[in-house]
């Protein structure tokens, strides 16, 4: 049986570091307007046709929002919070 710790054990759950990241009311309209308005973000999106094409579109989506806002979001927080606000 494999166990995982902090200090990097043999597992393969990931463990959690840093802290929680904080969305502005600023963050999330700029994410809704990249996501709807007629953009390259919004086309990259709807024509992924493969697992791979979408988290390469989501990874463009974070990095045009990371740009935008001046602060690093990975792929994982767009798609996340951009799934929980469509609820």
């Amino acid at each position: 049986m494999k166990s995982t710790s902090a200090s990097g054990g043999t597992g393969t759950k990931k463990v959690k570091t840093g802290k929680r990241f904080k969305w502005s009311n600023d963050m999330i309209a700029d994410l809704l307007r990249l996501r709807f308005t007629n953009s390259d973000v919004k086309h990259r999106l709807e024509a992924a046709q493969t697992k791979t094409q979408t988290a390469l579109a989501w990874q463009y989506f974070a990095s045009v929002l990371s740009q935008s806002q001046g602060v690093v979001i990975t792929r994982e927080q767009v798609s996340q919070k951009y799934r929980k606000l469509k609820c």
